[in-house]
């Protein structure tokens, strides 16, 4: 295709998998501010495209890097849509394995779980969010978040292992 997939271009980063669909979450194009998950079903076959549905959120601007379902809420990691360095968050998508019946998303519905570290400093231009993953475990619910670009303070001496970051996610007993 010639539409480019980088460079606000439609880029397709997040993935997740609800009872009878999928939501894919677009880091571009970002549009006015707004992100854009789509909810895809498939057929019976899985061969085809059964419909299909848009959900804008309201993220500040920033595209969304991954998506990850916990018990009914959808984690939204969300960073800049081109590889720059620029703030980026976990928010959390209420319910949303459950009821998806609003398909405008306003920020106070999205709250924010945590800010995610990014490259700054000697680490500018490394360290981009990219993948968010929940962990196992009892009491305060926790996930990993993996970065591409790793800056030297993430690497091993020998290059060889990557320090990813355990994220504790207060905030996720119910309440928005």
């Amino acid at each position: 295709m010639t539409i480019p997939s980088k460079d606000n271009g439609l880029d397709v980063e997040g993935i997740t998998v609800l009872d009878d669909c999928l939501l894919l979450g677009l880091r571009g194009p970002v549009l006015r501010g707004w992100a854009v998950v789509l909810e895809v079903m498939l057929d019976e076959s899985a061969a085809r495209i059964a419909r299909y549905r848009k959900f804008f959120l309201d993220l500040g601007g920033l595209g969304i890097r991954d998506l990850c379902r916990v018990g009914d809420d959808v984690l939204v990691l969300t960073g800049p849509t081109m590889a720059l360095d620029g703030p980026a968050r976990l928010h959390r998508w209420p319910n949303a394995a459950r009821a998806r019946d609003c398909s405008v998303l306003p920020a106070d519905r999205l709250p924010i779980l945590s800010p995610v570290p990014y490259g700054t400093g000697k680490d500018a231009g490394c360290d981009h969010p990219e993948g968010v993953t929940a962990l196992p475990g009892d009491g305060t619910p926790e996930v990993l978040v993996v970065y591409d670009t790793p800056g030297d303070s993430r690497l091993s001496r020998d290059k060889k292992t990557v320090q990813a970051d355990i994220i504790k996610l207060r905030g996720m007993d119910g309440t928005a």
